[in-house]
């Protein structure tokens, strides 16, 4: 992996913690986030950070943020590092799912 995209994935995280803290989301749910995050850093302080640690927690932050609107750019963010870094994005077609509405039979 390249510098470039550890660098995106930084920013990716960073912006990923501030929606957390602007998106509502309940105690539980936002410590989670913050393991996941922290895990992310971790990673990132390493020589040799695991692809497979990475696009774990990014994906696992990723579904945390879904279907909050106030975490779009973070989700942006998130997706367009785990595809600079050639890592794949286990959440996206929940989230192409999620953007449209339901449409119902009358």
């Amino acid at each position: 992996m390249d510098q470039h995209a550890l660098e995106r994935i930084r920013h990716a995280v960073h912006t990923a913690a501030g929606a957390a803290r602007g998106a509502g989301l309940d105690n539980c749910d936002l410590g989670d986030l913050g393991d996941a995050i922290e895990a992310v850093r971790q990673q990132l302080s390493q020589a040799h950070p695991s692809p497979i640690i990475l696009t774990l927690y990014l994906n696992s932050i990723g579904r945390s943020l879904l279907g909050k609107p106030s975490a779009r750019e973070a989700l942006d963010d998130i997706d367009a590092a785990l595809r600079q870094a050639a890592l794949p994005a286990a959440w996206g077609s929940q989230r192409r799912r999620s953007s449209f509405p339901r449409q119902t039979r009358t």
